[in-house]
């Protein structure tokens, strides 16, 4: 908004099983997501479909309280992305922590953001009703209004 960017909510998704893919569904009941820390990028509490998981099943590792590499590098990365795209008020971004420091996979719009919801809270926070509440299209977005009540 007219305030500048602000991330609201980060989670890490990771392929589990025999899965190659990171997706978050009753097809793949081994994929882990975990809540970050918005402020220095530890992990938090950490699910399956299974439910609440402590360990990484392939390897063993810990989850609670990892550190991601390079995550302030990361969100600053996203933030500068996100002012090249001002008429998207709403951003979600995809981004690999690598070898070589983060790389931006891709943006959406809301995407697909319900998985964040496991952890208790959400991404709608006063500013982004504000926001919503401003911009979004009442006829398209019939939800927001009853969101923002």
């Amino acid at each position: 908004d007219e305030e500048g960017v602000e991330i609201v909510k980060a989670g890490w998704k990771l392929a589990g099983g025999d899965s190659d893919t990171d997706r978050f569904d009753k097809e793949h009941p081994a994929s882990l997501i975990a809540d970050v820390s918005i402020a220095d990028g530890t992990l938090g509490l950490a699910s399956s479909m299974r439910g609440r998981e402590t360990h990484v099943p392939r390897t063993g590792a810990q989850l609670h309280g990892f550190l991601l590499p390079d995550w302030h590098e990361a969100r600053e990365l996203c933030a500068q992305a996100a002012t090249m795209f001002p008429m998207l008020r709403i951003q979600h971004w995809d981004v690999a922590l690598t070898d070589h420091g983060p790389v931006l996979l891709e943006v959406n719009d809301i995407g697909a953001i319900g998985w964040l919801q496991v952890f208790g809270s959400g991404i709608l926070t006063p500013r982004l009703k504000a926001l919503l509440r401003t911009h979004a299209d009442p006829a398209k977005y019939r939800w927001v209004e009853r969101l923002c009540r």
